[in-house]
């Protein structure tokens, strides 16, 4: 049996070189041949991974070097690292710096303190837990999905007048 033509052309155009890379550069990248084949759809995966680029790929990989699913599907709306989810230009120093940050310092440590501490004080304060959980953590996800909806101006238009003065009053006390 033949060799399928998509074989032929990957095997044709793998072998790069620094004036190939030049010439695509000056032509707007154009001339390239695709460099992967059209998967057959299978009517059964294990895990489908919608969208995360390079994140995706890497959870793929997790999951089958580590938990030894060898059905994974990863669906991407263009090429890895097309840049379909935004580009920001940067430099290694400030996306690792800032990652770093916004990680441990916001979103994991400072999120996570912040909820703790909210359920502790209304805890100690004699509510009972279950209001407090649901006060301090559960209602998070509503306001983090106004603000993932439309920015923080989208959460405060959103939310009620006196949840509105302790965002610009209270919020900034226990920050400081």
């Amino acid at each position: 049996m033949p060799d399928p033509i998509w074989l032929k052309q990957r095997d044709a155009m793998t072998r790069f070189s620094a004036w190939t890379v030049f010439k695509e550069g000056i032509r707007g990248q154009k001339g390239w041949a695709r460099q992967w084949r059209d998967p057959d759809v299978k009517k059964h995966y294990d895990i489908v991974i919608v969208g995360g680029g390079l994140h995706g790929l890497a959870t793929a990989y997790y999951l089958a070097e580590n938990h030894k699913l060898k059905n994974i599907a990863v669906l991407e709306k263009g090429w890895i690292g097309g840049g379909k989810a935004g580009i920001i230009e940067t430099n290694f120093r400030e996306e690792t710096e800032t990652d770093l940050f916004g990680e441990q310092v916001v979103l994991c440590g400072g999120t996570s303190a912040l909820i703790q501490a909210g359920f502790e004080v209304l805890v100690e304060a004699g509510y009972a837990p279950e209001m407090a959980y649901f006060e301090c953590l559960h209602e998070l996800k509503l306001i983090v999905d106004l603000i993932y909806e439309g920015g923080i101006a989208n959460m405060r238009y959103s939310i009620s007048n006196t949840a509105e003065y302790g965002e610009y009053v209270s919020g900034p006390r226990i920050v400081n």
